[in-house]
């Protein structure tokens, strides 16, 4: 966790983890107008700018981590396990092994161990630099079955055309809890959750599990 919070708040451009273990103080780009034009990770070494000599490393190596994280949640999302992520790697490794590996063979080895449509995720992700911007808040109201409805207010921003699905943690007062996953594709959204008792926290994004900045209405 320490060290995804080091590489997350790196790319964000911000000095809160400045001082981990796991932190590269140097790669730390302060000025928003200068991080704005970093090219993408699938642009390699041509990312680096003028005002960021080290951009490359910035993008590759600490947002490219960022980006297996999101992808190991999602698919820890769907099979309840790292097992299937695991996989995904193992599969790259062993199909790509003694030659030079591409994205494109990347995207084929998760296909063939998650099937299904997987290029919006890395053309978000490797091939643009665009990061969202999420101001939540929620409400709770008493269902008329007894239970409780759980409105989320999203609001996304920075990325015309972008969809995640972003987990949310419930915490219970008799110390359970739980998580929901919502799909965040619209500039505002509200979703609106039924539960069967009301929650005594909401998080919004726990675990870093979206590269993003997250802000509470």
């Amino acid at each position: 966790q320490e060290a995804l919070e080091a590489a997350h708040h790196e790319v964000l451009g911000s000095l809160k983890n400045a001082m981990s273990r796991f932190a590269r103080p140097w790669a730390i780009a302060l000025n928003d107008a200068h991080r704005a034009r970093l090219g993408p990770i699938a642009f390699g070494y041509r990312a680096s700018t003028a005002e960021i000599p080290f951009g490359y490393q910035l993008q590759s190596y600490r947002k490219g981590a960022l980006v297996l994280h999101m992808l190991r949640v999602l698919l820890r999302n769907v099979s309840k396990s790292d097992d299937l992520f695991v996989s995904v790697l193992r599969d790259f490794v062993a199909s790509n092994d003694g030659r030079e590996a591409t994205t494109a063979d990347f995207v084929a080895a998760l296909t063939r161990k998650a099937p299904g449509k997987w290029n919006w995720f890395f053309e978000q992700w490797i091939d643009g630099t665009a990061i969202p911007t999420y101001s939540w808040s929620s409400t709770t109201t008493t269902a008329a079955n007894g239970g409780v409805i759980l409105s989320l207010q999203v609001r996304q921003s920075g990325v015309p055309g972008f969809r995640m699905p972003v987990p949310v943690r419930l915490e219970f007062a008799d110390k359970s809890s739980g998580q929901i996953v919502v799909l965040v594709a619209k500039p505002d959204e509200t979703f609106t959750i039924p539960l069967p008792k009301k929650p005594s926290k909401v998080t919004f994004n726990p675990g870093l599990a979206v590269l993003a900045v997250v802000k509470k209405d």
